[in-house]
């Protein structure tokens, strides 16, 4: 079925955005609906969030049915693997003003000047701990009221391009005919380029010599696989994103948002799998690729009462750069 993406005004008189969360006696309760308030001020100024309070995630129980966490104070040591801050710091850095102009311009220049470049461990733990395991997105049971995040939610949080998804991570057989790679890496063949080979080109001298577009192509691409995928630096690079990396305007206009979703849900749904044995007595541990920062925020949005922990600047857009931390979090803090 083909995915039809409404313009922000269209989502006002969504269904979706006008059916509220129901509890369990099916009583309507909009005022726990942080993201139609979102779009509703990103409409119309002056752009304040009008989030009714209601408690923190902390001290929340479950009562929906459906299959979910059976124990939920469950404390877990959670890996995020994207990297977003660290990439930024690492690399634009490094950009001469004109290559941070073209980099600004393109879909990375979105992620400059967040104030929470990463997800956060202790928070997204204890919301998965509330989900309730289901196909399609992703509906947690605070208290019997059902809340829904899902790609709606990502994208409006996140800000990246939507459209039709693409599978980057495709393998295709035989030769790239990649301009860029022969150009970059004539020494290296299509099925041995790694991401680590793209960062020390970026790190190495010959750097200096590389035409503007090709360093903020090499940076971008870093960005994307090591920054919001959480890829490691030994994974190959796909034939599918040799022939989006040949041409700039093609990246750009690329429906990152639309691919960050598919991939970053699919390794959510992983998460129900992570439960612990509870006659174990070794930690529990696990690790999740994936943007997952969009998440986080959601989370922020939902419960306003996680400000004593969390700054907000209504007036920024998208709201992934809107928050910022007060306080590290820890684990008697997230229950």
């Amino acid at each position: 079925m083909d995915t039809v993406y409404k313009s922000q005004t269209q989502f006002l008189d969504d269904p979706f955005y006008g059916r509220g969360c129901q509890s369990e006696e099916g009583a309507l309760q909009s005022d726990v609906f942080p993201l139609r308030n979102v779009i509703i001020q990103q409409c119309r100024p002056p752009h304040g969030l009008e989030v009714t309070p209601k408690r923190g995630l902390c001290g929340m129980t479950s009562s929906l049915r459906g299959v979910m966490h059976e124990d939920l104070k469950q404390k877990a040591e959670l890996t995020l693997k994207g990297v977003v801050g660290i990439i930024i710091k690492k690399y634009f850095p490094h950009l001469a003003q004109s290559q941070r102009v073209l980099f600004e311009d393109s879909p990375c220049g979105i992620f400059l000047g967040m104030h929470i470049p990463h997800g956060d461990p202790l928070l997204v733990n204890t919301m998965m701990l509330h989900e309730i395991f289901e196909m399609g997105n992703f509906p947690f049971d605070i208290e019997g009221i059902q809340l829904d995040f899902g790609e709606t939610e990502y994208i409006l949080i996140c800000g990246l391009k939507v459209g039709p998804y693409v599978d980057l991570l495709h393998e295709e057989q035989g030769q790239s005919n990649s301009k860029l790679r022969a150009r970059l890496f004539p020494y290296i063949s299509d099925a041995r380029l790694r991401l680590k080979d793209l960062e020390e080109l970026i790190m190495s001298p010959n750097y200096l010599a590389l035409q503007d577009e090709d360093v903020v192509m090499l940076i971008q691409l870093v960005f994307m696989f090591k920054g919001l995928h959480g890829w490691d630096i030994k994974i190959g690079i796909s034939v599918a994103l040799y022939k989006l990396a040949d041409n700039i305007d093609d990246l750009n206009r690329f429906a990152w948002g639309t691919y960050f979703w598919n991939y970053t849900s699919r390794m959510m749904r992983g998460i129900e799998f992570k439960q612990a044995n509870p006659e174990s007595k070794k930690g529990h541990k696990y690790t999740v690729p994936g943007f997952m920062l969009p998440f986080k925020i959601w989370i922020l949005e939902t419960f306003p009462e996680e400000t004593k922990f969390y700054l907000c600047t209504p007036t920024e857009f998208p709201r992934m750069k809107a928050w910022r931390s007060r306080t590290p979090l820890n684990c008697d803090q997230c229950c």
